[in-house]
């Protein structure tokens, strides 16, 4: 009696082969987004409060204001449900514009920065899939423009890198506590790049990209040690400062210095355009345009894709260890194919 016999050894190692394939051609995606963060990721948020203000801080093609951020086009991209709790102005606590922070203090608005987000999400005992469901953290932009400011932290930019990754970090572990598993985190932009301060003398550039680069490289060892004493969550980090000046270093806009809305002194944004969108990186002084956005969501979805590649099955394996991983992956095919049909023919 033969142990395997040809026909059925054959149908295996097609059916694995098919698995493998498969395995590693379909992209990780989730069907549900929940987001939180600040105007790079706010889609009705702010306005929902006031509708006098932006639905967005990004065009909406051809028109100012209202376009589509990086959560709209992911969201399109895996055809996902999105709760986007995402709010203009938002810091890792409280707001950065005095007016808005008056009225959370007076308790007229709830707390809208990062901590406040997550405490109202939260207060509405949401229900969600966890495998299917994806935590997207964007946040701290606002913190550092506070502090270059002078109105946060007007000393000491250590203590506010420490308390602001702190409190993403221990709002990353409230989701956690609540079941969540699944967490994208980005980190901070090429501040310096932008019109905002492109333009400002060399030790100004420096300072910011001091503290940005201080900002991200906490951020990094701390979601890292995150996920060493969480085991059982998948933290994706998205390094948006590299892709920002990839974007540049590419030319993939004819204008990577200037803004698509007229703006003066980065304080008020009029309604004249200075040219076509789609030539622009910047939307203003420092949001980019919808373009810019939608190469973000690629970025993201990209990153998803490699970080979730399954080396898990025999032909992976032997392919990774490889020298000449296609031509390897070819080889194995064409002798456990063979030999199967070598035994079909015994039978």
């Amino acid at each position: 009696m033969k142990i395997f016999q040809g026909k059925k050894l054959f149908f295996m190692l097609l059916a694995v082969l098919f698995l493998c394939i498969s395995t590693n051609s379909w992209a990780k995606t989730y069907s549900h987004i929940v987001a939180f963060g600040d105007s790079l990721s706010d889609h009705g948020g702010l306005s929902s409060y006031d509708p006098t203000l932006p639905e967005s801080f990004t065009n909406n093609e051809a028109t100012p204001y209202g376009g589509d951020v990086w959560l709209d086009y992911l969201k399109d991209q895996w055809g996902a449900a999105i709760d986007n709790n995402a709010i203009g102005g938002a810091m890792t606590i409280g707001h950065e514009d005095s007016d808005i922070q008056a009225m959370i203090d007076a308790s007229v608005l709830p707390d809208l920065g990062l901590t406040g987000q997550i405490t109202t999400y939260l207060s509405s005992s949401p229900t969600y899939d966890v495998d299917k469901t994806l935590f997207a953290i964007w946040i701290g932009g606002n913190d550092c423009l506070e502090f270059f400011r002078g109105e946060y932290y007007t000393a000491d930019p250590t203590a506010l890198i420490a308390d602001s990754i702190g409190r993403i970090i221990t709002q990353i572990g409230t989701l956690y506590a609540d079941g969540a598993r699944n967490f994208l985190v980005l980190n901070l932009p090429a501040l310096a790049k932008t019109p905002a301060f492109n333009t400002k003398d060399t030790t100004t550039q420096a300072n910011v990209s001091g503290v940005v680069n201080s900002f991200n490289a906490a951020l990094a060892s701390a979601l890292s040690d995150f996920a060493s004493s969480h085991t059982d969550a998948k933290i994706y980090d998205i390094d948006a400062f590299a892709k920002m000046n990839e974007i540049i270093a590419d030319g993939i806009f004819e204008n990577s210095t200037d803004t698509y809305l007229n703006v003066e002194d980065c304080d008020w944004v009029f309604p004249n355009v200075n040219g076509t969108y789609d030539q622009f990186l910047f939307f203003d002084c420092i949001h980019p345009t919808t373009d810019a956005h939608q190469l973000v969501a690629s970025e993201v979805a990209d990153k998803l894709s490699d970080d979730d590649d399954d080396d898990s099955c025999f032909i992976s394996t032997v392919t990774a260890k490889s020298s000449n991983n296609q031509y390897a992956f070819i080889s194995f095919i064409f002798l456990a194919t063979g030999f199967a049909g070598f035994l079909m023919k015994k039978d």
